[in-house]
């Protein structure tokens, strides 16, 4: 038996992947670099300043999202932002934080000029203020080539503005599909787009932004891989309104803050000036319309909402769990989707005729599911998502 156990562990440590070993070699006489940046217990102070450079919005460092669907004015909004954010100028009646802005843009090419010009003469803000633009391609998917590059862009910033005391601040990439240069919306890809976005992110202590679009169902968020929301620390919808009030951005998740901001705005058409040709060229501003408040549903509930609103109700109470839906939120008490549905059926909520022979919903009674569902959420009742349905604590 002796003679066997040393070959039984040598067995063993060819196992164990090079790196792991190369690691183990070096242990007797470990460098920083060899180690990860931990703190121990006693040395650990409050951190009372969440270092948000917009005031309750973003936060240094952070990897924010901004998505909505076609033509509701998303890239010229976080234009906006990120004007005011170069300038140090109060944005919504909020403190900001100077810093430089870098604005990748994707999509648009040399027309972002006219934007950018034309919203910071509309903010009224001087030429020469931390803002730069990039109108090109970058590949944040297939290596970590452009990564970099844009990473020694932002420490080239850094140096440009280091007797002025001005940090880089925030890294807008407008679109995050472009971004992707060709690939496909899926956990892979975008894994791999976040992976990259993540290097800069630490390599620099830059936020960085994605302008993104939302899918044919703007209930379910950014279009693609679900699992983008869980990685995000800050997410904004932005979606149309009514006529009074066009346009309105929602901060729908904050790891570290509060969520639920609402920021209204209007898109105003302005004149450039007129082409070789004699035609008039335009572009658009952003009008801040103020924060506003989330209105409250007077509108009762229907009979047949009523009705699933009492079986919701009673499902959760008897087979309800604690549950943290997405990450960032509290525990709430909920189930799953799959669940729910299935007691729905045994209940007999759901018409015969919305059933498939194997008991299955159909795709029309999945439509009718999430009226209901979307019904009981306008009024804080219960919230849903892909996976779970949980109730809302008063």
């Amino acid at each position: 038996a002796r003679t066997e156990r040393p070959t039984e562990w040598q067995a063993r440590y060819n196992d164990i992947p090079r790196d792991f070993r190369t690691a183990e070699a070096k242990f007797k006489k470990p460098s920083p670099t060899d180690c990860l940046p931990i703190e121990w217990s006693e040395g650990l102070s409050y951190e009372l300043e969440a270092g948000d450079f917009v005031e309750g919005v973003l936060t240094d460092g952070c990897l924010a999202v901004v998505y909505g669907d076609s033509a509701v004015g998303k890239s010229f909004w976080v234009i906006n932002l990120g004007l005011h954010i170069a300038g140090g100028r109060r944005w919504y009646d909020r403190a900001i934080d100077q810093g430089v802005v870098i604005y990748v843009a994707l999509e648009g090419g040399k027309l972002t000029k006219n934007r950018v010009r034309a919203a910071r003469e509309a903010i009224d803000l001087p030429a020469d203020i931390p803002f730069a633009l990039a109108t090109c391609s970058l590949d944040m998917r297939t290596s970590n080539a452009d990564a970099i590059k844009l990473t020694n862009t932002i420490r080239a910033a850094m140096q440009k503005y280091t007797q002025q005391n001005i940090p880089v601040r925030m890294v807008v990439i407008d679109t995050m599909s472009r971004a992707l240069n060709g690939g496909a919306e899926d956990a892979e890809d975008m894994g791999l787009l976040l992976k990259h976005a993540d290097l800069v992110r630490h390599a620099t202590g830059t936020a960085v932004l994605f302008v993104a679009h939302c899918g044919k169902d703007a209930a379910k968020g950014i279009r693609g891989w679900s699992g983008i929301r869980a990685a995000v620390d800050v997410e904004i919808e932005i979606a149309k309104n009514d006529a009074d009030l066009p346009y309105i951005a929602t901060i729908t998740k904050e790891r570290d803050l509060t969520s639920g901001a609402r920021f209204g705005y209007t898109l105003k058409p302005v004149e450039l000036g007129r082409s070789r040709r004699d035609r008039m060229v335009t572009t658009c501003i952003v009008e801040p319309a103020g924060e506003v408040k989330k209105p409250t549903s007077k509108t009762k509930l229907t009979d047949a909402h009523a009705d699933f609103r009492d079986h919701v109700m009673e499902i959760i109470a008897d087979q309800g769990r604690a549950i943290v839906p997405e990450a960032g939120m509290p525990t709430v008490t909920g189930v799953t989707r799959e669940l729910l549905r299935q007691q729905l059926i045994k209940r007999g909520w759901f018409h015969q005729g919305q059933l498939s022979k194997d008991g299955k919903l159909r795709d029309a009674s999945y439509g009718v599911e999430n009226n209901a569902l979307r019904a009981l959420k306008r009024k804080r009742i219960i919230g849903f998502g892909p996976g779970f349905v949980w109730l809302i604590p008063k």
